[in-house]
């Protein structure tokens, strides 16, 4: 189990300047958030910097949409890490749509869980009916 919980610090701490690690109630239930932390990055930024450099989009989060998750998080005793994966994990769909540059993410996106499902599947028929309108050539 410690091995789950530390991995992540054996990773990222080594060669900064922090000598020893503090075992904590926090640390134990929510090791990532308490790594980003210690690294002075946010979780939210830590996934949309993942997200853009796997996707090449630029995920946008407002105020508004950061705390809740932030209170899904809490609601549902997980980290804010794991929050944002759960609330957004369709949105590599938009890699497949050829969604390019900023992509604002808004409340009802994230509290719907099928949004980006029913995204896709519109513009799937949508590319289906397009290619079903052009002449064919004989």
């Amino acid at each position: 189990m410690w091995e789950e919980i530390l991995t992540d610090f054996q990773f990222e701490l080594p060669g900064t300047n922090f000598k020893k690690l503090v075992l904590t109630k926090e640390l134990c239930e929510k090791p990532k958030d308490v790594l980003l932390k210690l690294l002075e990055k946010s979780p939210f930024h830590d996934f949309l910097e993942y997200f853009r450099s796997n996707y090449g989009i630029e995920l946008v989060f407002g105020e508004e949409v950061e705390d809740y998750i932030s209170g899904y998080a809490q609601s549902h005793n997980t980290d804010i890490s794991t929050a944002i994966k759960s609330l957004l994990q369709g949105t590599s769909a938009l890699n497949y749509m050829g969604v390019k540059g900023e992509f604002k993410i808004t409340l009802d996106m994230i509290q719907d869980p099928k949004y980006f499902d029913k995204l896709f599947t519109t513009w799937h028929d949508e590319q289906q009916a397009a290619g079903e309108s052009k002449p064919t050539k004989k």
